[in-house]
């Protein structure tokens, strides 16, 4: 049974709170896993995984109980969707059809106070999906993710006018690996393509030559965006069944993601309807 919640942790609020009663959850879904003869251990300490379940399911707002159950459970489609690199149609079809699924039974199991199931059933499907269809990186040498999240982190790059007049045709094709970034309007704010190049230079040695025309570092940073594109696209679908140990893994943070899903939707009911009926409430 989950206790002491409140409409704060569906509001993405009181994380604290969010973390101490999904860990009360997660130990009753252990219960229930065991009685169902699942052979997998929770991890007693998972306030990481919690707070990043927590952060992935987002807000959503004191709505009427199954609408905001289903954004809560599109919500969680999409995050296992991006965790895990789904690229195949079929494959998001299903875990969205799965987590909305499971939504449905959650708030089941919480207006009445009885186990379906289904649950665990459902949850044995979706893991199924995720470890047949999730896709991980092969190699990376790491040196452009470091990059990549650098210039992400930066301010738009004012282009000089005779970087586009060098490039003549070039220029457009150049600018759209990272149009957002890019600009030539010299009314809009930006820093200048020398001054970021210089700062670029420094901390990459050996992506950049250092060079002092502007030509030569707009096209070295178009370089390296590419280089890390192309480094992220090495990418095969692997079996998670192949890969010891991450398949556990996998269904650990599957479990704390599902627990979340349910405190939220637990806190949603009892902001609609006060606190629930039910004197003992399955969770998980």
């Amino acid at each position: 049974m989950i206790d002491g919640m409140n409409a704060s942790i569906s509001l993405g609020i009181d994380i604290e709170k969010s973390v101490e009663a999904t860990k009360e959850g997660i130990a009753e879904l252990q219960r229930r896993l065991d009685a169902a003869g699942v052979k997998i251990k929770l991890k007693a300490e998972l306030d990481k995984n919690i707070q990043q379940s927590i952060k992935n399911l987002g807000t959503t707002g004191a709505k009427a109980a199954t609408d905001s159950g289903k954004k809560i459970g599109e919500a969680l489609g999409n995050s296992l969707i991006n965790q895990y690199n789904i690229k195949n149609k079929q494959a998001q079809n299903q875990i969205k059809n799965l987590t909305n699924m499971l939504q449905n039974v959650s708030i089941g199991e919480l207006q009445t106070g009885k186990e379906n199931p289904k649950y665990l059933e459902y949850i044995s499907q979706l893991g199924e999906v995720i470890s047949k269809n999730a896709q991980i990186i092969q190699s990376r040498t790491g040196i452009y993710d470091n990059f990549f999240n650098y210039f992400k982190s930066l301010d738009r790059i004012k282009i000089p006018d005779i970087v586009k007049s060098d490039l003549g045709k070039e220029w457009n094709s150049l600018r759209m690996v990272s149009a957002d970034k890019f600009i030539t309007d010299p009314n809009k704010s930006g820093i200048q393509l020398d001054s970021i190049y210089q700062e670029m230079s420094s901390k990459f040695k050996d992506m950049f030559s250092g060079t002092a025309d502007p030509t030569q570092q707009f096209r070295e940073i178009v370089n390296a965006i590419k280089l890390y594109k192309a480094d992220v696209d090495k990418m095969e679908p692997v079996n998670l069944k192949d890969k010891i140990g991450y398949e556990d893994d996998m269904y650990i943070q599957l479990y704390v993601d599902l627990t979340v899903m349910r405190t939220q939707l637990k806190a949603q009911l009892e902001s609609i309807n006060g606190p629930t009926t039910a004197t003992d409430m399955p969770a998980t």
